[in-house]
């Protein structure tokens, strides 16, 4: 969630940056046509940058109570995915790691489902459970991407089965909770993510309380009905 949520941002920024410019230069053209400047055409172009880059702060402690990200928390997830990674490349072989992680399927969600349930199938025999554990999170990561976050929580139930106290499973659980508006589910998910032991850090656990805080007080915050427009939380 951490870095879909900052890519999230990043495009908004980029959207933003361009649509300051195309007003920017409406602007220059309005003023030049009427022949006096009803707005500087420097003022909206400064306004406008402005806004743009604060607008990740949307989504900060200061203004929300939610936090932009929390570094910690992010590194974690990054090791994560990164073992992840490497147990798909040492069980499947490194054509089948570059297939997967590979741009066409990193941008097309459907055929990454159907390309890890396929893995899936083929590791029914194999009794590793960091293997199911990774391909199951790796599912949820498309469906969250494909913005069915019911059958995200469907697969990331799977995975807390297998490790019940991990923490970024559950954060990822509790998350997509909150975007179907299931407040209580997602308290629930967040107070087993703070009994893994790699939570012990002060900064996770201020972070993990703060979420349940904020979904306590205002209530999950449920994904937007416009695709792709979701609350920026970390």
């Amino acid at each position: 969630m951490i870095k879909s949520e900052r890519k999230f941002w990043r495009k908004v920024q980029l959207f933003g940056t361009v649509y300051v410019l195309i007003a920017t230069v409406a602007c220059y053209f309005i003023n030049s046509f009427l022949g006096n400047k009803l707005l500087p055409t420097t003022f909206v172009l400064i306004i406008g940058l402005f806004g743009v880059l604060i607008m990740p702060l949307l989504g900060s402690r200061k203004l929300t109570g939610r936090k932009v990200r929390n570094d910690d928390l992010a590194n974690i997830e990054k090791e994560l995915e990164e073992s992840i990674s490497q147990k798909i490349a040492d069980t499947f072989g490194r054509k089948v790691f570059e297939r997967l992680y590979h741009e066409e399927i990193s941008q097309m969600p459907v055929q990454g489902i159907g390309f890890c349930q396929n893995l899936l199938a083929k590791s029914l025999n194999n009794s590793d459970e960091d293997l199911s554990f990774g391909l199951h999170i790796t599912i949820a990561r498309f469906y969250e991407k494909d913005h069915d976050y019911k059958n995200s929580i469907s697969q990331l139930l799977k995975t807390v089965s297998i490790k019940p106290q991990n923490l970024i499973a559950n954060i990822r659980l509790a998350q997509n909770y909150e975007w179907i508006g299931s407040g209580d589910k997602a308290i629930e998910s967040y107070k087993k993510a703070l009994k893994d032991p790699v939570a012990v850090k002060e900064s996770i656990k201020n972070f993990i309380n703060a979420q349940i805080k904020i979904v306590k007080k205002h209530g999950p915050r449920k994904a937007q009905p416009i695709t792709g427009y979701r609350y920026a939380t970390h």
